[in-house]
């Protein structure tokens, strides 16, 4: 048979079916594993890596928009720290640059706003003077009272009564102490009631 054979090329590749052999196969399995782990791996960055770029695409697409605005309006927003003030006369709230007296914005009271109207305009004048009222009912009740401590509306009663009967008066501090001992002054049953109290007393 190889008498008829003609050589034209003494290299070249033939695709030939291949049985594995055990240790073969065993090695085919692990390369199977790895290949399968290192397709998962290079999946999850590419996500990452997409996801990175797509944020980065949205943060630029934002600076975009925002300098966009800004040259179209020609203004923006921003926060500043400020004063509130209600000017009651207007209805409105009044905002000044914090430390200044320039206006920086204003706007119509809201609900809370009136509520506290009430008693900036009406209530608290009012208030004022019934404690005003109340204060100055006390303070001359005091005075009343701490008169009769002391003794002076006593004293004033036993003085006139002494010069009636034509002593002289003691001390004013002992007016009440003489009263009560001297009987040959004042009889006990002169003692004064309240109506001598708080009569009108004789002038000096």
């Amino acid at each position: 048979m190889n008498e008829n054979l003609e050589l034209v090329s003494d290299i070249v590749t033939v695709n030939i079916r291949h049985v594995f052999t055990p240790e073969e196969l065993a090695r085919e399995s692990q390369a199977l594993a790895q290949a399968v782990q290192d397709k998962s791996t290079t999946d999850n960055n590419k996500k990452v890596a997409m996801s990175g770029f797509n944020t980065r695409i949205k943060e630029i697409d934002n600076e975009i928009k925002k300098h966009s605005d800004h040259v179209t309006n020609g203004f923006t927003y921003k926060d500043v720290t400020a004063e509130l003030y209600r000017d009651y006369s207007r209805q409105k709230r009044v905002y000044l640059l914090k430390g200044t007296d320039i206006v920086i914005k204003e706007e119509d009271f809201r609900e809370s706003d009136h509520q506290k109207q009430i008693p900036f305009d009406e209530g608290e004048d009012r208030e004022l003077t019934e404690i005003d009222r109340a204060r100055q009912q006390q303070i001359e009740e005091n005075n009343i009272v701490g008169a009769i401590a002391n003794g002076d509306a006593l004293d004033g009663v036993i003085g006139n009564k002494l010069k009636k009967a034509g002593q002289k008066p003691t001390p004013k501090d002992n007016l009440g102490e003489h009263y009560n001992k001297n009987e040959e002054i004042v009889d006990d049953d002169e003692m004064p009631d309240e109506s001598d109290l708080f009569a009108p007393q004789d002038p000096e």
